[in-house]
């Protein structure tokens, strides 16, 4: 039988901390309902997880380095 690994896509919002909490908890908001509909179709072979809404490029840094294994 083929063994094929259990992967995740990963869902990273792109923004800006100018824009506030508010905002940006809409922002995370509206893209967990994207994912769940995604998820939901069964259109992808492996499911998307959303991780963060990150506001600066050293926070997407340090998300991708401590979250991959070396």
């Amino acid at each position: 039988m083929l063994k094929i690994k259990d992967y995740e896509f990963w869902f990273i919002v792109g923004s800006q901390h100018l824009y506030g909490k508010e905002t940006l908890d809409a922002v995370k908001e509206d893209a967990e309902k994207i994912i769940d509909e995604i998820n939901a179709s069964g259109k992808l072979p492996y499911p998307i997880v959303f991780k963060t809404v990150a506001t600066t490029a050293d926070s997407i840094t340090k998300l991708i380095y401590l979250s991959v294994p070396l």
